[in-house]
């Protein structure tokens, strides 16, 4: 044991890890008794110990203090403008207090050297690390540029103010939005737009042309509000970078056009639905957000009446039949239908949705993502999938008397069936 490196013996001694679960990996701890990373790459992939109990083990040997989140750390905006968000992502470091004399800096690794010896000279002061797990400087990260972010008004201050109005035809996009605050005037408006509409859990932006002005809305809790206005002269720019996004046809502006592109915001992973249509005043363009990976809720946080929840639980759990959710745009039809999926096992049935688009991405779950253009609608999509031997099948949306029959037929033949119809009222 003592030819290894101190914090394999700690992590013995103190965190649960076995002798017995050290020895397939002799050769390699041995090469590593100088390299603290290695050792944890090592340990890590061959799971012998967790993440946090390396990291507090390190903490122990380097006699520095362990945090498992920074959750109650205020932002302190000085750090974020000194510092670009690319380089503490890379480093995986971000400073979280400065008194007098010292500058407390969230780590991963006690091995970094050079950005600690730059915020040093830079602050003037001695530097204190905290030892934490890489997701938790990560997501400090995240809330600290979110915050500290540009606002939509800043962006469109900003870009009026140097007249970039040219065509910018994009490079890649930046890992996360937050990471492009370098970029020019006209992505770092799109990208504000973007950013603002995820804060404020928008559905979809709508920016809109008018003779003198371009007009941006988001959807919120189902009624369109605006928030910002830009110049008539912008338009065309921002919607060319919107298309490079999505990638569409900029030089096509006469036809509608749909496209999809996929952003990660604040750490958030977000798949934005593109549509455009000529309008008199130019194009105008709707961006669906579809925020992934987001938690599901439960049917029990739907708000329904207990007199209400528990018949439709067992609706829920029965073998036949079709149930319908109506209601207008964005009163929880989708929602209710997922969290309705959530209650069924999805092991011992065969679930098959059809969705426009798919909004969730569920493992477990067969999901089809309808594309009229080439023909895949819901009405053939159903067809397809009642020879697929379904047990439960979800039909994002009953649009047109084809698919309704086709959907009461699958009910009235042994398949439980799900969907929504659009309705201005619930009765």
């Amino acid at each position: 044991m003592y030819t290894y490196h101190p914090v394999v013996e700690i992590l013995v001694k103190s965190f649960g890890t076995t002798p017995e679960s050290l020895e397939p990996l002799h050769e390699q701890l041995l090469a590593y008794r100088e390299n603290t990373e290695g050792l944890k790459e090592a340990m890590l992939k061959h799971k012998i110990t967790g993440e946090s109990e390396f990291q507090q083990a390190l903490a122990v040997y380097y006699e520095l203090e362990y945090r498992d989140n920074f959750n109650d750390v205020p932002v302190v905006r000085e750090f974020t403008e000194f510092i670009p968000i690319r380089y503490a992502k890379k480093n995986i470091f971000f400073p979280l207090k400065k008194t007098k004399n010292t500058l407390e800096v969230a780590i991963t690794s006690p091995e970094l050297s050079q950005p600690l010896d730059d915020l040093a000279r830079h602050f003037k002061c001695h530097i204190q690390s905290v030892i934490s797990h890489k997701q938790a400087v990560l997501d400090l990260i995240n809330r600290a540029y979110d915050e500290s972010s540009a606002s939509t008004k800043d962006a469109v201050d900003l870009l009026d103010s140097e007249e970039t109005y040219e065509n910018i035809l994009a490079v890649e996009e930046p890992e996360d939005l937050l990471d492009a605050t370098d970029e020019e005037p006209i992505k770092r408006l799109v990208n504000s737009l973007l950013w603002q509409a995820a804060k404020d859990e928008a559905s979809d932006v709508h920016i809109d042309p008018t003779p003198r002005e371009t007009s941006v809305r988001y959807r919120i809790d189902g009624v369109l509000q605006q928030v910002t206005v830009f110049p008539r002269q912008v338009h065309v720019t921002v919607v060319n970078r919107i298309k490079v996004m999505s990638r569409l046809d900029i030089a096509q502006k006469g036809l509608p056009q749909d496209g999809r592109s996929m952003v990660l915001i604040a750490g958030r992973k977000i798949d934005i639905r593109v549509s455009t249509v000529p309008t008199v005043h130019g194009e105008k363009i709707v961006m669906r957000l579809l925020f992934q990976e987001e938690k599901l809720m439960q049917l029990p946080q739907l708000g329904l009446a207990k007199y209400i929840l528990q018949p439709y639980l067992n609706m829920v759990n029965s073998s036949g039949g079709i149930i319908l959710v109506t209601g207008p745009t964005g009163s929880g039809k989708t929602t209710t239908l997922y969290a309705s999926l959530a209650e069924i096992d999805n092991e011992a049935r065969n679930i098959i949705t059809i969705e426009d688009p798919v909004e969730y991405k569920l493992s477990g779950y067969s999901q089809i993502e309808v594309k009229p253009k080439v023909g895949l609608t819901f009405a053939n999509a159903l067809r397809s999938v009642l020879r697929q031997d379904p047990d439960v099948i979800m039909v994002g949306e009953i649009r047109d008397t084809e698919t309704a029959q086709i959907a009461i037929q699958s009910a009235l033949t042994g398949h439980l069936v799900f969907s929504t119809v659009h309705t201005n009222s619930g009765p």
